[in-house]
C-alpha cells in the first residue's frame, strides 16, 4: 500500500521506534525523583531541551514539551484569555486549523476578528497592517504557517516581524511547517508549535515555544512550573531522533515539488475538469489538494485504496466537525464541490516514481468510477 496521507500523520521511522523502545527500557524513571537513575533521565531531558532551543534559536526555558500542537494551540489561547483585559480582542487568519479557531472563539467569544484572505488564499497583509495601526491593538495575532489542507504557505515571517515592531504577540501554528521547511525564522514568533507525528516521530508528543512564559496546567513543578505532569521522556527522545532523520533528508525537499506539479499537470490533462486548489501559490512541496470533476471524494478514496493508494478527503480533524474546511470557505466552494475534494500528501521516502504511479492510479480509478456509474444507469425490463 502506498501511503499519501502524511499531513494527517507520518509513519514512525524505524530508528525512532528503536530509540523509543530503548528509552522505555532504560530511561523510564520519573525525572523528578531524587535517586541517581532518575537524575540521569532528568539530565537527558535537559539536554534534549537545550538541543531544541539551539536549533530554534530560543532560550531553553521557552521550550515546553507538550502532547502536541493541539494542546499547545489551546494552551496559548486559554493563557491569553486569562491574562488579557475582559474586552480584549484577537486576530486570527481565516485559514486556521480548528485547534486554533475553536479555542479562539471559546475563550474570546464575540471578540475574535478575522484577517481576510485575498482571492488566491493568501492573507491580506494590508488589512492586517491597518488593523495593527489602530489605537486599540489586539491582544494576540494568530496565523497558520502552512495549510494542512491545501499546503498554501502564508507570509508568516512578514507578519511575525510586523507584530514584533508593534509589540503585539504573534502565535504561529507551524505544525505542517516543521519537518518540511527551514526553521531559521521561527524565533521571530512570540510562540509556535509542533507535533512529532508530523515528521516521523511518535504520536502524543510535541513542543510549544512560548517566549512570554505563560502558565496553564497546575499540580506540579514540571516544565518550569508551566505544565504539570510527569514528562514523557522516551517520546521526547524519540522525537529528537525523528528530527535527525528529517535533517538527513532535507537537502532537496523543496525541489520535490516538481514531482507533485508534474502529477497535477498529468491529471489536468487526463481527467478533464480537475482543479488544483492553490495551484498558483507557494505550497508545501508534499501537498496537493484536488477538486475532482465527478464523484464524491469518499468514492475516490475507496477506489484508490483498492488500487493500492491511501489518500484523504482533507483534514483528519474535520471528520469530527460539522463545518466546512477553511480552504473551502476561502475559495467559496459549494457543498457539492466540498464533497469532491481529495488531498494528497507525501513525505521523505516518496520518490518521483511514486508520484507518477499515483497519477496513473487516479486515472485508473476515474475510468473504473465512470464504468460503474454507467452500469448503474442500466435499467432491466
Amino acid at each position: 500500500m502506498s501511503y499519501f496521507d502524511n499531513n494527517a500523520t507520518t509513519p514512525v521511522h524505524p530508528s525512532v521506534i528503536e530509540a523509543l523502545s530503548r528509552c522505555c527500557k532504560e530511561d523510564w524513571r520519573n525525572p523528578s525523583s531524587p535517586y541517581r537513575l532518575a537524575s540521569r533521565t532528568k539530565a537527558k531531558l535537559s539536554y534534549a531541551r537545550e538541543q531544541w532551543s539551539e536549533l530554534l534559536k530560543v532560550n531553553p526555558a521557552d521550550v515546553i514539551f507538550s502532547s502536541g500542537a493541539t494542546e499547545s494551540n489551546n494552551w496559548i489561547l486559554a493563557s491569553y484569555a486569562q491574562n488579557s483585559p475582559a474586552d480584549a480582542t484577537i486576530l486570527i487568519s481565516t485559514s486556521e486549523h480548528s485547534s486554533v479557531s475553536e479555542p479562539a472563539n471559546f475563550w474570546f467569544k464575540n471578540r475574535v476578528e478575522e484577517i481576510p484572505n485575498q482571492t488566491d488564499g493568501i492573507v491580506c497583509i494590508d488589512s492586517l497592517i491597518r488593523r495593527l495601526e489602530e489605537s486599540r491593538r489586539p491582544a494576540l495575532v494568530c496565523m497558520i504557517a502552512a495549510s494542512n489542507e491545501s499546503g498554501i504557505v502564508q507570509p508568516w515571517e512578514k507578519v511575525a516581524k510586523l507584530c514584533q515592531e508593534r509589540n503585539v504577540p504573534f502565535h504561529c501554528d507551524t505544525t505542517q511547517w516543521v519537518g518540511k521547511l527551514p526553521l531559521s525564522d521561527l524565533h521571530h514568533c512570540s510562540s509556535f508549535t509542533a507535533s512529532a507525528h508530523k515528521f516521523g516521530g511518535p504520536r502524543g508528543v510535541g513542543w510549544l515555544v512560548d517566549q512570554n512564559s505563560t502558565r496553564l496546567q497546575f499540580g506540579g513543578g514540571q516544565e518550569g512550573g508551566r505544565r504539570a505532569g510527569t514528562e514523557n521522556f522516551p517520546s521526547i527522545q524519540a522525537m529528537a531522533i525523528a528530527w535527525e532523520y528529517c535533517l538527513s533528508k532535507s537537502d532537496d525537499l523543496e525541489a520535490r515539488s516538481i514531482w507533485r506539479d508534474q502529477m497535477e499537470m498529468d491529471l489536468l490533462d487526463r481527467i478533464p475538469g480537475t482543479k488544483v486548489i492553490g495551484g498558483g501559490n507557494r505550497r508545501l512541496w508534499n501537498t496537493s489538494f484536488l477538486l475532482m470533476p465527478e464523484f464524491q471524494n469518499l468514492d475516490w478514496v475507496t477506489g484508490l485504496e483498492k488500487i493500492g493508494f491511501e489518500v484523504s478527503t482533507g483534514s483528519a480533524c474535520s471528520v469530527f466537525s460539522d463545518g466546512s474546511s477553511p480552504t473551502a470557505r476561502t475559495y467559496s466552494l459549494n457543498p457539492m464541490e466540498v464533497k469532491r475534494l481529495v488531498r494528497v500528501s507525501s513525505y521523505l521516502d516518496h520518490t518521483h516514481e511514486d508520484w507518477r504511479e499515483l497519477g496513473d492510479a487516479f486515472v485508473q480509478c476515474y475510468e473504473k468510477l465512470l464504468s460503474n456509474s454507467k452500469d448503474s444507469r442500466v435499467i432491466s425490463l
